[in-house]
């Protein structure tokens, strides 16, 4: 299957799925993109030889979340569309059999730090910054941000990133759970896969495990929690005026 927004590639029994839209180099997540990142999961669900499945980005981004662009006039009507289309693909994510990397080569903001959440495991580049500017806007994540960041931060950086206040270096990432190893290789990619490809060889059982661990910290998140409270704020004056400058 051929993509526009992205590269689907294999390396052994791995994966790969790279973010790499077009004339985007924020790898923004609109419509078409998500779409097509629901056939590339659905394409790997259906491939038995698959064992671990890596998300990357491109150049220093991963991705920083939805397309401003695309959705700032999006009626109430498109917007629950939108929210339940990102919802049902990091439940996709989240409810894949092979163990599932988020590989944050930079930015990984919004949308893009809640795709990496749905992951079993993350792993970033010493450049690598994470954060949830949604409150920046009025608003609030909206395909479970929340939710996923919850069980995985201490309270006081849960709240440093829901509020929106400055984002979190991948030093502090690691140091409070939210990324599992920092690389500063020039070639982050290769090291990446090395590590998917050992993974893939450890067996069955230890693999099984990691999605035990996984699963059980996500186990009763509700995705679609944030719809309610998304909307509430999408309609507030606010809210127009702030995305209307972007």
């Amino acid at each position: 299957m051929t993509f526009s927004n992205l590269a689907c590639s294999m390396r052994e029994d791995a994966a790969i799925i790279r973010l790499c839209r077009p004339g985007h180099p924020s790898n923004a997540l609109g419509v078409p993109f998500l779409s097509e990142l629901h056939s590339a999961v659905e394409q790997v669900r259906n491939t038995e030889a698959v064992k671990i499945v890596v998300f990357a980005g491109t150049d220093r981004t991963f991705s920083t979340g939805a397309d401003l662009d695309e959705i700032k006039s999006f009626s109430d009507r498109d917007i629950l569309e939108f929210l339940r289309l990102g919802q049902s693909l990091l439940r996709n994510i989240m409810e894949l059999g092979p163990v599932t990397v988020a590989a944050v080569n930079g930015l990984a903001l919004g949308g893009g730090l809640e795709l990496a959440l749905a992951c079993d495991i993350r792993w970033a580049h010493a450049r690598a910054a994470f954060g949830l500017p949604e409150a920046r806007l009025g608003l609030v994540p909206g395909w479970g941000g929340v939710e996923l960041l919850r069980p995985l931060v201490p309270p006081p950086v849960y709240e440093q990133m829901i509020s929106g206040a400055g984002f979190v270096t991948a030093r502090r990432a690691y140091e409070t759970g939210l990324v599992s190893r920092v690389y500063a290789s020039v070639d982050f990619d290769g090291e990446v896969l090395s590590e998917a490809v050992m993974i893939t060889a450890t067996g069955a059982d230890f693999r099984a495990e990691i999605k035990r661990a996984a699963r059980s910290e996500k186990s009763d998140i509700d995705l679609a929690s944030a719809n309610e409270r998304f909307l509430s704020l999408w309609n507030k004056p606010e809210r127009k005026m702030r995305l209307s400058r972007k």
